[in-house]
C-alpha cells in the first residue's frame, strides 16, 4: 500500500451485486448445445454445451459432456412423433431445479436424493433449435405445415387445404375442396373422385377408361371370314353383353 493512501471498502450495493453475479455464474438454467450421441431406445442424449466457461484470469474451458439427458418427444395418449436425431444436431439444454434421478428412473412423484439445483447432471434436451450457421432447410412452402427432410415432405397447405406427401417426383395428394385423392409420378396418375366414387387411371396420352371403351368398340366390330369365304360378326347377344361391360366401366372409371 502506498503510504497515506486510503482504501475505500466496497459499498453494500457493490457487495450485493458481486454476490448476485457469483450466484448467477454458478447457476445452469438454459444453454444451447450439440448432440454428441443419442440413444433411441432410452430417448436420451449426451450433449456438448456450446458455451465455454470463463474465468477471472481471462482463460476459458469447455463444459464437460452432459450425459443421460432425457430428450423431449412430441407425444400424448400413447401416440408419439419420432425423428432420426443424430450427432451434430443442435439443441437447447434445460437444467432442472432439483435432482431428477429418482423421477427419471421410476416416474411419478419423487423426493430428490439431495439438494443439488440447476446441476449439469439434471438436464433435459429439446432438439430443433438452430443457429444461423445451421439453419433449417425445408421443402415446405410458406403456406404449408408438415414434415420435411429438405427434399421429401408430408404437408398440409392452409390456403388450398390440400394434404401432400411427395419425394419431389412421386406425389400423393388429398384435396379437401374437391374431395379427391391423387397418386402421380408427374406423368401417370390415379385419381379417386369422392363425389362420383369413380377412379381414373391416366397418363399424358390416354386413360384406362378410354382404352377399354375403345377395345370394346373394336370387339363389337370384329368380322371373321372362314375358309369358304363366309363372313361372321359378333352376335347381338354378345354385343349386348359388351354394352353391359361398358356401362359397368363407366360406373367405375372416369
Amino acid at each position: 500500500m502506498i503510504q497515506g493512501q486510503t482504501v475505500q471498502p466496497p459499498s453494500l450495493s457493490e457487495v450485493l451485486n458481486q454476490f448476485k453475479q457469483n450466484i448467477f455464474s454458478s447457476m445452469n438454467v438454459c444453454k444451447p448445445g450439440i448432440i454428441y450421441s443419442y440413444d433411441a431406445v432410452k430417448c436420451t442424449a449426451v450433449v456438448q454445451v456450446c458455451f465455454k466457461k470463463s474465468f477471472y484470469d481471462g482463460s476459458t474451458t469447455s463444459y464437460p459432456l452432459v450425459s443421460d439427458c432425457p430428450v423431449f418427444t412430441i407425444q400424448g395418449g400413447g401416440v408419439h412423433a419420432a425423428f432420426p436425431i443424430q450427432k451434430g444436431d443442435e439443441c437447447l439444454i434445460f437444467f432442472a431445479d432439483s435432482n431428477i434421478d429418482l423421477w427419471f428412473q421410476s416416474g411419478g412423484q419423487a423426493v430428490p436424493f439431495d439438494g443439488r439445483q440447476h446441476s449439469l447432471s439434471d438436464a433435459f434436451v429439446l432438439v430443433g433449435i438452430n443457429s444461423l450457421a445451421n439453419k433449417r432447410i425445408t421443402s415446405l412452402a410458406a403456406t404449408e405445415g408438415g414434415i420435411s427432410d429438405g427434399a421429401s415432405k408430408i404437408a398440409i397447405d392452409k390456403s388450398t387445404h390440400k394434404i401432400t406427401a411427395t419425394d419431389g417426383t412421386a406425389k400423393v395428394e388429398i384435396d379437401r375442396a374437391t374431395h379427391t385423392a391423387t397418386l402421380t409420378d408427374g406423368v401417370a396418375k390415379i385419381v379417386a373422385d369422392g363425389p362420383t366414387h369413380k377412379i381414373a387411371f391416366e397418363n399424358a396420352v390416354t386413360s384406362l377408361l378410354l382404352t377399354l371403351t375403345d377395345l370394346i368398340t373394336k370387339l363389337k366390330a370384329i368380322t371373321i371370314t372362314d375358309p369358304q369365304g363366309g363372313v361372321g360378326t359378333v352376335s347381338v347377344a354378345s354385343q349386348a353383353q359388351l354394352d353391359l361391360v361398358t356401362t359397368a366401366l363407366n360406373t367405375l372409371l372416369k
